[in-house]
This record gives C-alpha cells, sequence and structure tokens, in this order.
C-alpha cells in the first residue's frame, strides 16, 4: 500500500526518557513532531514515570526511573520512512543507537501502532511488539484514547484491564503541562 500521497491519521507514538533532563528531552521530542513538515501532531497523553525496563539480571534500581507519555500523529510518511525520521531525531537528542537494547537513553520514540497496519520486518513490526505488557505504555495511551484497536491485541482499555504488574504512575500535573506545552 503506497503511502506517499496519502494520510495516515491513526498513528501512535511511545516517547521515553531517562537521561539528559528527560522532561525537556520529551519536550524537545514532541516540538520535533509539531514542526516536521510530514507528521501533524494530534493529541499528547498524560505523563507517567516508570522503572526502567531492563535486560533480565539487570539491576533496575540502579537505573533513573522514566518519564513516558503516547501521542497520535498524523502523517505522510509510510511506516519504514517515520522509522527512519524517528531515528535521526533521536540521534540529533543524543541517542545512541548502537547501545544495548533496554539501555538509559536521553530519549526513546517507538511506532506502537500504524493505523490497522500489520507487519513484520527486519526494521519494523508493528503493532510494536510487547505493548500489551508494558504499563508505561498502556496507562497514557488508555488516559488518551482507551478504545484504540490495537491490531491482533483488542483496544487499549482492554489490554491495559489485562495487566499483571504496574508500577508506572502519572506524575505531577504541573510538570506534565509544562513537558507537552509546546505552543
Amino acid at each position: 500500500m503506497a503511502l506517499a500521497t496519502a494520510v495516515a491519521d491513526d498513528v501512535w507514538l511511545g516517547l521515553g526518557s531517562n537521561l539528559a533532563q528527560p522532561s525537556r528531552q520529551l519536550s524537545i521530542a514532541l516540538g520535533w513532531l509539531k514542526d516536521h513538515p510530514s507528521i501533524s501532531l494530534e493529541a499528547v497523553s498524560p505523563v507517567y514515570l516508570s522503572p526502567a525496563m531492563v535486560l533480565p539480571g539487570t539491576d533496575a534500581s540502579a537505573l533513573a526511573d522514566y518519564l513516558n507519555l503516547v501521542a497520535k500523529v498524523s502523517t505522510t510518511l509510510e511506516p519504514n520512512a517515520l522509522l527512519q525520521a524517528i531515528k535521526q531525531q533521536e540521534a540529533a537528542q543524543g541517542r545512541d543507537l548502537g547501545a544495548l537494547r533496554w539501555s538509559s537513553r536521553p530519549i526513546d520514540i517507538d511506532i506502537l501502532s500504524y493505523g490497522e497496519l500489520i507487519l513484520s520486518s527486519e526494521q519494523l513490526t508493528l503493532p510494536h511488539p510487547g505493548i500489551a505488557q508494558r504499563d508505561f505504555v498502556l496507562l497514557p495511551w488508555r488516559d488518551l484514547a482507551a478504545n484504540t484497536v490495537i491490531p491482533c491485541l483488542g483496544t487499549v482499555a482492554d489490554c491495559a484491564a489485562a495487566l499483571n504488574d504496574i508500577s508506572a504512575r502519572p506524575i505531577d500535573t504541573q510538570l506534565a503541562a509544562q513537558i507537552v506545552d509546546i505552543e
């Protein structure tokens, strides 16, 4: 399906940061989404704080907590082109794209879902793998758009209700407002 001139208007992104002033990093990333000529920032969730997700055998308590949010965008970029733009922005914000999986980072932007698209390639899997177990994705997403259907998984609300372990929690509304105030 060619989307070069079409608009995908139901694209969901997860953003997280635990390094280099995480609230500032999220604000920068949201500003980039707002200003990008091929992306339109439509909505932003509340901001959540969560422990770092780590590889088995790693002590998460030794790492800084993450600030996380979910954003709805529309875009004229095809999924792989969107991913490429995201990777360029992550690098511009200081992320080491060659770092170990789940390492601390100034910014992490994941494509959670892209409309109803189901995709599995070497570069990109949609919907994003593992989101059904990630409270730091599902809780802010539920707060923003609980009835959104995640392909093959069901609604965001149903996935959030099925979570077994919840450690993410919303942050102070004043700080959250500063992060998402991108006007």
